[in-house]
């Protein structure tokens, strides 16, 4: 039997025990446990569970924390897919349009599938158009925008009336209902009305001195009136005192009856005499009380129109002269 050269020997050697340690590397590498899933695999296939039990505002609310921790565009795709199961049909278009726009691996492979998904979704919603705005206008869409003009292309909004309003540089803003029908293009034409540009203001003229207050004339005093109350108060005042004069003589007339029939007071004051003797004195302090009444108020209406007579102002007398028949006829005025 034929030796072996050693070389020959050394390498079956080291190729076997090459071939050993690959063997034993990959059973090793093989007997690692895979790597656990990521929390967003963890948080989609939650909300996948949840969805099967029809639970799809939990499944949404776990979607949606997912997107906002990783922005995901798989993870915005689930989103829209739980909101067109819950009718909310515009935001389930602006996510699903959001996670068509990227490259990932997972929405290339599945694009067609989400491309079809959104037509659907689109079924229930409508575009609105407006026309006629200037550059630059803002346009919002029951509060969704602002889309500046010129648009690419009409804004997606839900069916029925919504609120369009305009905002634009140099313009006054516009707010318009417009009714828009589901899967359809409404169309609405504007005109802005332009905001008027400000004037200048005039220096205004200068304030001319304030004038002094003029004092009204007093009247002239009405010397008929003031003479024909003076006179008046002389008559009234001397009515009071003819009346208190009767009203004395009254006094006295009762007082000296009734002590002619016997009427006085006891020492102790109390009245005797005769029965009508309570009611002669009382007649007595009537006739005395009128009397003391017309004595006071006849002084004070004669005094009064005294004061007024002579403090009214007399009048001035006047010539006045003019020519007459033979001569010259004058006259004085008072």
């Amino acid at each position: 039997m034929a030796r072996t050269p050693p070389h020959v020997a050394l390498t079956l050697a080291l190729t076997l025990a090459l071939t050993l340690a690959l063997s034993l590397a990959g059973a090793a590498v093989g007997a690692q446990p895979a790597p656990p899933p990521s929390s967003l695999d963890a948080a989609i296939a939650e909300a996948l569970a949840l969805r099967v039990q029809r639970r799809d505002a939990e499944a949404l609310a776990i979607l949606t924390r997912a997107w906002e921790a990783t922005r995901s565009p798989r993870a915005r795709a689930q989103m829209a897919r739980a909101e067109q199961a819950l009718g909310r049909w515009l935001d389930a278009e602006q996510h699903m349009t959001d996670a068509l726009a990227a490259d990932e691996p997972w929405i290339v492979a599945r694009r067609t599938s989400l491309e079809a998904e959104r037509e659907r979704v689109r079924e229930h919603l409508g575009r609105v158009e407006v026309l006629g705005l200037p550059a630059g206008a803002r346009v919002r869409v029951d509060g969704r925008g602002p889309y500046v003009t010129p648009l690419p292309e009409p804004p997606w909004s839900a069916a029925g009336t919504v609120l369009v309003t305009v905002e634009a540089e140099g313009f006054f803003p516009l707010a318009r209902r417009v009714l828009v029908d589901a899967g359809a293009t409404t169309r609405e034409s504007l005109s802005l009305i332009s905001v008027p540009p400000p004037t200048l203001a005039l220096p205004a003229p200068p304030l001319a001195p304030p004038l002094a207050p003029r004092l009204p004339d007093a009247p002239p005093p009405d010397r008929a009136l003031r003479r024909a109350l003076g006179v008046a108060g002389v008559v009234m005042g001397a009515g009071f005192v003819l009346g208190a004069l009767a009203a004395h003589v009254t006094r006295e007339v009762v007082v000296s009856g009734a002590a002619a029939q016997g009427c006085g007071y006891d020492p102790s004051g109390r009245l005797v005499g005769p029965m009508d003797c309570a009611d002669r004195v009382a007649s007595a302090d009537v006739a005395t009380a009128l009397a003391v009444a017309g004595y006071v108020l006849g002084a004070a209406f004669v005094g009064a129109s005294v004061v007024l007579l002579a403090t009214t102002p007399r009048a001035r007398a006047a010539w006045a002269c003019a020519p007459a028949r033979g001569g010259l006829a004058c006259a004085v005025q008072f």
